[in-house]
C-alpha cells in the first residue's frame, strides 16, 4: 500500500494502454490526457530548504541582503517498482519523461496532512537495480522543489 502519491499530466512515453484513472483513461477533445494519481511507496523522503539571497557591499563597506526566495526541497527514493503494487517500470519512466521539461504536478506530504502541492522536478531522476538477477526490478531516486 502506497505511502505518497503524484499527480501528473502524462505528456511523453505513454504507456499502451495508458494507465487507468478509476477504471478509464479519457483523452480530452485535444488528445491531451487527464491528470494521473501515481501511488507509491516511498523508503526515504528527505526534506531541506533552498534559498535565494544576494549580498551586496557598497564602496562604503555597508552590507545589505535581497532575498528573493525560499522553498522547500525534497529528496526522495521509491521501493521495488513492480512489487506490492508498485508502479511498473514503464508507469515510472511515464512519469519522469512528463515532467522532464519543467512541468509542475503535485505531491503529497508524508510527514504532514496537508493537501498536495504544486512542485517541479529538480535535476535529474536516476534507477538502481536491486539485483543482478532481477530483470526490469528497479528502485528509484528523485527529487522535487516546491513550486513558489
Amino acid at each position: 500500500m502506497g505511502n505518497f502519491t503524484v499527480y501528473f499530466f502524462p505528456k511523453r512515453k505513454l504507456t499502451t494502454p495508458p494507465p487507468p484513472v478509476d477504471g478509464n483513461y479519457p483523452a480530452t477533445s485535444d488528445n491531451q490526457y487527464l491528470q494521473y494519481a501515481m501511488t507509491l511507496t516511498l523508503k526515504s523522503f528527505n526534506e531541506s530548504d533552498e534559498t535565494n539571497i544576494k549580498e551586496s557591499t557598497s564602496l562604503s563597506g555597508i552590507k545589505s541582503f535581497s532575498y528573493f526566495y525560499s522553498t522547500r526541497t525534497f529528496s526522495c527514493e521509491t521501493l521495488t517498482s513492480g512489487e506490492n503494487d508498485e508502479p511498473d517500470t514503464d508507469v515510472y519512466e511515464m512519469f519522469f519523461a512528463s515532467v522532464i521539461a519543467g512541468e509542475d504536478f503535485y505531491i503529497t506530504n508524508l510527514d504532514t496532512l496537508e493537501d498536495p502541492f504544486l512542485c517541479t522536478m529538480l535535476g535529474r531522476s536516476s534507477k538502481a537495480r536491486r539485483s543482478n538477477i532481477d530483470i526490469n526490478k528497479f528502485s528509484y531516486s528523485f527529487n522535487v522543489r516546491e513550486s513558489v
